[in-house]
């Protein structure tokens, strides 16, 4: 989830994400960035497998839609991923 929790709080209806796939891509982890970034599996996270972030795919979503958690990214995956979504938006 990519949402302040001010709009969670405030029991906005939808949840802005970057969805994640374990269909890794076939490049070496330096080549992935910056549309993807790779998150190794992790006891720590509750991924069972490596996940590559779709940086590129950043969307809202329906929060019916969010059944159970899969995991969670660390202050380590998320300090990776926000060098690629400064460069998604231009910010």
């Amino acid at each position: 989830m990519l949402q302040t929790d001010a709009l969670n709080r405030a029991g906005h209806a939808s949840t802005i994400v970057i969805p994640g796939t374990s269909q890794l891509a076939a490049l070496e982890e330096d080549d992935l960035f910056p549309l993807r970034v790779r998150l190794p599996a992790a006891t720590s996270t509750g991924l069972r497998e490596a996940t590559d972030l779709l940086i590129d795919q950043v969307r809202a979503v329906s929060n019916r839609r969010l059944i159970r958690r899969l995991g969670s990214v660390d202050a380590v995956a998320l300090a990776r991923a926000a060098p690629a979504l400064r460069w998604l938006t231009g910010v």
